[in-house]
């Protein structure tokens, strides 16, 4: 059995462009990955104090919070998979630089808003939405950026665990 040429020269082209597409994706993952040690690094060891409002109450280990924004549809179904979510135990606050920002969300039983433009800025990073973790004394433990193809619901629950996991320090905290 004989191939001609342009057969040949076509299923050549087949598996070049397989091999093109496994190395965009290789890179499309490896950069992901490095995006998610980038910030663990950046704002995992982030000692700036965010303000007592944000903070969790007595005998709460950790506050977890949602910056948001009204326009952002990504902001809207993180804000709705996290009303679905059981955040027993922690502080959770959506937090919206204004009014008119919060009025463009359902209302989400279960979860404090708070709106501040001084408390949204001190806690933006530039992009919206982020999930953050506070612990009690005010330092950011946890941090990701939200994208519209992340598994909302992954995520919420890596926030609720990291928050949950605080719990540790809360009592050595009101020991001391």
């Amino acid at each position: 059995m004989s191939v001609s040429l342009p057969v040949a020269l076509a299923l050549l082209a087949i598996v070049v462009a397989a091999f093109a597409l496994l190395a965009v994706l290789a890179v499309y993952a490896r950069l992901r990955q490095a995006e998610r040690v980038i910030a663990d690094l950046t704002f995992g060891s982030d000692r700036r104090s965010l303000p007592e409002s944000l903070r969790p109450g007595p005998g709460v280990p950790a506050s977890v919070l949602l910056t948001l924004d009204g326009e952002c549809p990504t902001c809207h179904e993180l804000a709705r998979a996290a009303a679905a979510s059981d955040w027993s135990g922690l502080r959770v606050v959506r937090l919206f630089s204004s009014a008119a920002a919060r009025d463009r969300h359902a209302a989400t039983p279960g979860l404090e808003t708070v709106v501040d433009p001084d408390t949204w800025a001190a806690v933006y990073e530039g992009y919206t939405p982020t999930v953050t973790v506070v612990d009690a004394a005010g330092t950011t433990v946890h941090r990701r950026f939200v994208y519209a193809d992340n598994d909302m619901t992954a995520l919420l629950a890596e926030a609720r665990d990291r928050g949950r996991g605080l719990a540790g320090q809360v009592a050595t905290l009101e020991a001391s």
